[in-house]
């Protein structure tokens, strides 16, 4: 069975799409989402929430983090919510492997 991995790569989609035999076939949603908009959304949401979560300009990449730990709670929460749509729309179709932790959007 195909592999849809989640995992946050700065600059890369959330979601890694692996073959039968664990081949990289594309870093990109699985083309099955498109029949799920509001995941596509929430993952779009997903992505854009981390890259803000670093400083990158010309002169500094560094990681700034959430204000509070209250919305990093939040975030985490909708991230837990957005995985289980996302293992819930494949199922039958691919494994789904969370590979995303907290300490990824924690510091």
């Amino acid at each position: 069975m195909k592999t849809v991995r989640l995992v946050f790569d700065y600059g890369a989609c959330l979601t890694w799409l692996y073959d039968e035999n664990g081949s990289l076939i594309d870093n990109a949603y699985p083309p099955e989402l498109e029949e799920h908009p509001e995941t596509i959304e929430r993952l779009d949401h997903i992505e854009n929430t981390y890259y803000d979560l670093f400083v990158n300009d010309p002169n500094v990449f560094e990681w700034r983090g959430f204000a509070t730990e209250a919305e990093a709670t939040k975030f985490l929460e909708f991230i837990r919510e957005t995985v289980t749509m996302v293992k819930e729309q494949l199922a039958g179709l691919y494994d789904v492997v969370d590979d995303i932790r907290d300490k990824d959007v924690l510091d």
